[in-house]
C-alpha cells in the first residue's frame, strides 16, 4: 500500500547475537569480521519446498504432483483471533481450492476435466527445484497462475499424458489421445527436458484430438531413465498451452 516502506534486516548468527545484546548497548554500529555481505534473491522467485512430495506417483508412474501451490511461511489465522506462518500441504491446498471456485463461478457449464486443465496447463513454470532432479516431477504443470487459467483459450482432457513405468526390454510403444475443447488450438510441437535420448514422442492431430505417440523401442534404443516433456499448444493469442508427458523407463527390472 502506498506509501510503500523498506524494512532493513540485518540476519546473524545465534553466537554472534548473543556477543552484541552482551554489550549492553541499544544498537550495534559496527561489525567486526570482515567486509559485510548482501544476498538476494530476483524478484518472483517461486522455490519448490524441500520437503515437498516428488514424484511420480508409485505403483502407476503418472505425473504427480499434477500443479503447486504457495505453501511456504504462508500466514495463516490460528484460534484466539491471531495469525501465525505456517507451511505443507494445509497451506497450499486452500490457494488451490479458492481457484477452482473463482474459475467455477466464472464458468458453471465446466466439470472436473476443465477445471483441471485451466490449472494445470496455464501455470507458470519460472520455479526452482533446490534439490535438484526432474522439475517436471518436483512441480507438475508449474505453480497455478490464476488469471491465465481465468482467460484460458481452451482446456484439455486429459491435461498431461502420463505413460506410466515400463519395465524390462520390451518394445516401449503408447498412445494418448488428448481432446481439445476448442478445436482452433493446434499441438504445434513436442520438447523435452529430462532423459537420456530425445526424440521418442511425437504428436499428430485430427480436429479437437491431439495423438501423443510415445515410441522408445527397447534397450538398445533408449537405456533407463525418467524422460519428459512438454506438448505447446497454440491458440492463436498470446497464452501458450502447456501439457506435461512423463515415462519411466526400467530396463534392470522384470516387467
Amino acid at each position: 500500500t502506498d506509501p510503500e516502506h523498506e524494512i532493513v534486516a540485518v540476519m546473524v548468527s545465534e553466537a554472534d547475537g548473543a556477543t552484541i545484546i552482551g554489550t549492553g548497548l541499544g544498537e550495534a554500529t559496527t561489525i567486526g569480521g570482515g567486509a559485510v555481505e548482501f544476498f538476494s534473491e530476483p524478484d518472483e522467485v517461486n522455490v519448490i519446498a524441500g520437503f515437498s512430495s516428488r514424484g511420480p506417483a508409485p505403483y502407476t508412474g503418472i505425473i504427480k504432483p499434477d500443479i503447486t501451490a504457495p505453501g511456504v511461511n504462508i500466514y495463516s489465522s490460528v484460534l484466539g483471533d491471531k495469525f501465525a506462518f505456517f507451511q505443507g500441504t494445509s497451506m497450499s491446498a486452500p490457494h488451490i481450492t479458492g481457484s477452482v471456485a473463482l474459475l467455477l463461478a466464472a464458468n458453471s457449464n465446466w466439470g472436473p476435466a476443465d477445471v483441471k486443465s485451466a490449472l494445470v496447463n496455464t501455470a507458470r513454470r519460472d520455479t526452482i527445484n533446490p534439490l535438484g532432479g526432474y522439475e517436471l516431477l518436483a512441480f507438475g504443470g508449474g505453480i497455478v497462475w490464476l488469471p491465465d487459467a481465468l482467460n484460458t483459450p481452451a482446456t484439455l482432457s486429459p491435461s498431461n499424458a502420463s505413460f506410466g513405468i515400463w519395465e524390462g526390454n520390451k518394445y516401449v510403444r503408447d498412445q494418448i489421445e488428448i481432446t481439445i475443447s476448442n478445436d482452433t488450438c493446434r499441438a504445434t510441437s513436442v520438447t523435452q527436458s529430462d532423459g537420456p535420448v530425445t526424440g521418442i514422442v511425437s504428436v499428430s492431430q485430427t480436429g479437437n484430438v491431439v495423438t501423443v505417440t510415445l515410441d522408445a523401442g527397447k534397450a538398445g534404443t533408449t537405456p533407463s531413465g525418467d524422460y519428459a516433456g512438454d506438448i505447446e499448444f497454440d491458440c492463436g493469442g498470446e497464452t501458450t498451452l502447456l501439457a506435461p508427458w512423463f515415462v519411466r523407463i526400467d530396463r534392470e527390472a522384470k516387467p
